[in-house]
């Protein structure tokens, strides 16, 4: 075909592979791929039907045309949609379109209404609810954007294939933030990293190996663990590289690692050394792996069985550090997990998975699962994010942009008994969560002579159960309620000892 160079589909034809022949003219052809070929006379001749892609005016990646009467030509590309009206001699963007496709999304802890997120093939964006607020932030392929706790205009923007880089004026200039990563090492195409939310804040990124860096201005990475994965010979390489990085929100130095090839690992003393926690999870793609908010040797990992056309939820949790797994698959329908998100502060009881088709949510610890929210197609969810002072959910899907749910519906009876005096009630916890028969709560070693009242409120703020409590009745400073009969769910235990409050969130699970 003259004209038609043989590199035209940009040398991975298999992203693109359509020809598209107009039907109101059979010598009219095109050839879909990084730019949009055109053939006027069945073939003969090729050239481009769009400037040049670098130009922006269209953007690179073509992947659809639809024709309609009068000579009208929809394009779909990477980039988002574009129209001709004249038979593709001119194009004109379809702007505000919501179609983009978001792998990564980051709040900023210095704006809670600030979302931010990496995006296929258009970089990294950041905006508000008001949809022409957003702009670009940095460039290429958009992946993990990260902002530095402490230094507000310190921001982290990542690209395809693990490239890092800083800026600490808001985005106005960008440095390299890769120095000390071996550039021999395989990196994945989404390469996990993240900041710790221990102080000083180191940052922690994956390639085939587990890397830490403490500047938070200059990259300094160093490596602290050997080869993580399988040695090549199963998969493409691109698989065989760290796909998840977590640790634990309550002890420092306790960080989980997963790899496109079925392997979870856990160092509890930042890399020195690193255990492997595989044994009793399924040797599938690891999407998603975080530490309990609520209890130090608590685990969570999600795994996808796309590369095996699997439609299997793969959810797991472990409450021994990765000694032993209980599946939280429950009823889930059979759609792989890419995220998941544990609300703090409800015991672990209040879950979230980001699927192929939509979020699904759980108030009992993964027994019974509902589908979130309405409003939101069934599209692959890729990650999601809880800001906990607007308590509202983000979700990043690769498909629809992002969406936001509240969430005060489930958290509203924790956050509407508040302290209302100069301290909290003494710091009870409970001694089991979920319950079942009874509440068994363990006190502090001192009290102040008030009688304890408890209230156990459920989720529509009503009494279940309301109890005064003295302090003979607290021997030993360990505190047994018998429970009524109640329907499985997430309540909230208030006591109050005259102006003082405390709220813990409790699972309890009588079935």
């Amino acid at each position: 075909m003259n004209g038609l160079p043989a590199n035209a589909l940009g040398g991975f034809g298999w992203y693109f592979g359509k020809i598209a022949v107009n039907p109101l003219d059979a010598n009219d052809l095109f050839v879909l791929g990084v730019d949009l070929w055109r053939s006027q006379n069945g073939g003969l001749n090729w050239l481009k039907a769009t400037p040049d892609w670098w130009v922006f005016s269209v953007h690179a990646d073509k992947h659809d045309l639809s024709f309609y009467p009068g000579g009208r030509i929809d394009l779909a590309t990477d980039g988002g949609a574009y129209t001709s009206a004249d038979g593709g001699i001119t194009w004109m963007d379809l702007d505000n379109f919501p179609a983009s496709q978001f792998y990564r999304i980051a709040l900023n802890p210095h704006d809670p209404a600030q979302w931010t997120g990496g995006l296929q093939d258009n970089g990294t964006v950041t905006g508000w609810q008001d949809p022409m607020s957003w702009q670009r932030l940095y460039g290429a392929d958009g992946f993990q954007p990260a902002f530095h706790p402490t230094f507000p205009g310190v921001i982290y923007a990542e690209y395809q294939g693990g490239g890092l880089v800083v800026t600490t004026n808001n985005g106005e200039d960008w440095d390299d933030f890769t120095e000390g990563i071996n550039p021999n090492d395989r990196v994945g195409w989404d390469a996990p990293y993240f900041i710790s939310v221990h102080p000083p804040y180191p940052m922690y990124h994956g390639t085939n190996r587990i890397y830490r860096n403490t500047d938070h201005f200059t990259a300094a990475w160093v490596q602290i663990s050997d080869l993580l994965t399988d040695t090549v010979k199963v998969y493409h390489p691109g698989t065989h590289v760290v796909t998840a990085l977590g640790e634990s929100p309550l002890v420092s130095g306790t960080v989980l690692a997963g790899t496109g090839d079925g392997h979870l690992w856990i160092t509890q003393d930042d890399g020195q050394p690193w255990t492997d926690i595989t044994p009793g999870l399924p040797e599938r793609y690891v999407t998603d792996c975080q530490g309990s908010p609520s209890q130090v040797d608590r685990v969570f990992v999600s795994h996808s069985g796309y590369r095996y056309n699997e439609f299997v939820s793969h959810f797991h949790r472990s409450d021994d550090a990765g000694q032993s797994w209980i599946d939280l698959s429950g009823d889930l329908p059979p759609l792989g997990i890419n995220t998941f998100t544990v609300i703090p502060s409800t015991g672990d009881s209040i879950l979230f998975v980001g699927t192929d088709a939509g979020v699904y949510g759980t108030i009992d610890g993964g027994t019974a699962w509902f589908k979130l929210g309405t409003g939101m197609p069934d599209v692959p969810v890729y990650d999601m994010a809880f800001e906990e002072t607007t308590q509202t959910l983000v979700v990043g899907t690769h498909a629809r942009s992002l969406f936001t749910l509240s969430l005060e519906e489930i958290l509203t009876p924790m956050n509407t008994a508040v302290n209302q005096g100069a301290g909290k009630v003494g710091f009870w916890k409970l001694v089991a969560n979920p319950a079942a028969s009874q509440l068994i709560l363990s006190g502090p070693n001192t009290r102040n002579g008030h009688p304890l009242n408890l209230t156990l409120l459920d989720l529509q703020g009503k009494a279940v159960l309301v109890r005064t409590i003295s302090d003979q009745d607290a021997a030993d400073n360990v505190l047994t309620l018998d429970l009524p009969f109640l329907t499985t769910g997430v309540y909230y235990l208030q006591l109050t000892d005259g102006n003082q409050q405390q709220v813990i969130p409790v699972v309890i699970d009588q079935s």
